[in-house]
């Protein structure tokens, strides 16, 4: 089963004035993120937010996302 992203505009904007590096990256991770999002915190960097339920943090160089499931 695959997950379907979606995504605030704030993060959209973010993603198309930032480095194509980071971008690639994000987008990248959230593909493995889509196919599985509890195996995938073994391959990619993954931390579930303390005093949240079904937060995570996705951590891509000095920049972090945080996304639910």
């Amino acid at each position: 089963m695959t997950y379907q992203i979606g995504m605030d505009k704030s993060v959209t904007k973010f993603l198309k004035s930032c480095d194509k590096h980071i971008s690639k990256a994000f987008f990248n991770k959230a593909k493995t993120i889509a196919a599985d999002p509890l195996l995938s915190q073994w391959k990619v960097d993954i931390t579930p937010l303390i005093g949240y339920k079904d937060f995570y943090r996705l951590r891509i160089w000095s920049y972090r996302f945080i996304y639910s499931i």
